[in-house]
């Protein structure tokens, strides 16, 4: 039967569907005898031939994974000992200078001197102390040179301030 006369034999398109798959089914099988009988024709084998050029090179392939990490190594040997330092200077003198900032001086002669104001800020005044004893009324004590108590020129001596 032909797919043509199929198609146009008046039946349902079930029948028609049907009888198609039954035709494709024994002409698939005809294929493929013949496809295996010509797959199974092999010919005698030829001489070879000669050896062909290299081709190029391929491309790189990708690394491979890391392998584990090896054990540590054995400890290196010490180290020679270093020289001995130089003593530091000393701090001979410390004194604040007129502009607050602290200057101290090291025993090389060396003077080395604070940036910034090392004085704090001046604080409230005090209390005022205690009122000192009363002399004998008209007399007075005072010193007329400015010189030590037991001064040649006059020490202390009592001066009469008028009161009888």
């Amino acid at each position: 039967m032909k797919f043509t006369d199929i198609t146009l034999a008046d039946v349902s398109v079930e029948t028609k569907v049907e009888t198609l798959g039954v035709v494709l089914d024994k002409k698939l099988s005809e294929i493929n005898s013949q496809v295996s009988t010509v797959t199974k024709l092999v010919g005698p084998v030829g001489p070879i031939g000669p050896k062909g050029d290299v081709g190029p090179k391929g491309v790189d392939g990708k690394d491979g994974k890391n392998g584990l990490n090896g054990k540590d190594g054995k400890d290196g040997k010490d180290g020679k000992d270093g020289k001995d330092g130089k003593a530091s200077p000393r701090i001979i003198d410390i004194e604040v200078a007129l502009d607050d900032t602290l200057v101290l001086t090291l025993e090389d002669g060396t003077e080395l001197k604070t940036q910034t104001s090392v004085v704090g800020q001046t604080g409230a005044t005090g209390a005022t102390g205690p009122q000192g004893q009363k002399g004998v009324a008209g007399e007075a004590i005072s010193n007329l040179d400015g010189g030590m108590a037991d001064s040649n020129y006059g020490g202390i001596a009592a001066i009469n301030a008028g009161y009888a």
